[in-house]
């Protein structure tokens, strides 16, 4: 019996040890994120409690703290999740020799622009906003994670943009937040006013228009 019993006790320890399977583990982090989400956008970073994080994505509360351990961290996820494709598409982006800046920055941000409102994403950007001032670790993650990785690629690509003839100006090259301008106006005119809806999209390409050379 007591041979059964170090048996079973052994066998144990290695399940433990080989741990969850990265699927089981990535499938783990979209149920959490998701759930993180969709607290966050209803009830604030400040309203949000990570035990009801938990509750939403059908986990434990020590299985959230594996996985994020703090909730700027969870917040942080949530971030990747939102913006993280349309960041790596402007640090990394597919550039023909005989394609445009402008257009790498159309295919970039452009399909983010037209999802903004629909996907919740801004009420995500609104809330670093509105809670940001009294939550700085806030946007201290919104700065690493999006903002400073973002704004050094617009930079880059404007320069290659002047380079190129694409762009008289030098406007963009040193102040490539311009280029978020559009989100941001749409996401606090259409929080003031929902009665003249503002689309993102259509900013952007009126933006787009005025900062690049028209042939």
């Amino acid at each position: 019996m007591e041979n059964e019993c170090n048996h079973e006790h052994q066998a144990q320890k290695q399940r433990r040890g080989r741990g969850l399977s990265p699927a089981k583990t990535a499938e783990t982090q979209t149920r959490i994120v998701k759930a993180a989400f969709q607290l966050f956008i209803s009830g604030g970073f400040e309203g949000t409690r990570m035990i009801d994080v938990a509750q939403q994505a059908g986990l434990g509360k020590g299985t959230l703290y594996r996985y994020y351990p703090t909730k700027e961290a969870l917040f942080e996820g949530v971030l990747v999740q939102a913006l993280g494709s349309t960041v790596q598409t402007l640090q990394n982006p597919n550039l023909e020799p005989t394609g445009s800046i402008e257009e790498i920055l159309r295919q970039a941000i452009r399909p983010f622009m037209a999802d903004l409102q629909k996907s919740h994403k801004a009420d995500l950007l609104r809330l670093i906003i509105t809670e940001g001032p009294r939550f700085p670790s806030l946007v201290a993650v919104y700065q690493r994670v999006v903002l400073e990785p973002v704004l050094s690629a617009i930079q880059t690509l404007a320069k290659q943009a002047k380079a190129r003839g694409e762009i008289k100006s030098e406007a963009l090259i040193e102040y490539p937040m311009l280029m978020l301008s559009p989100g941001l106006l749409s996401i606090i005119w259409n929080g003031l006013f929902l009665d003249r809806q503002l689309q993102p999209e259509a900013l952007f390409d009126a933006f787009i228009e005025l900062i690049f050379v028209q042939s």
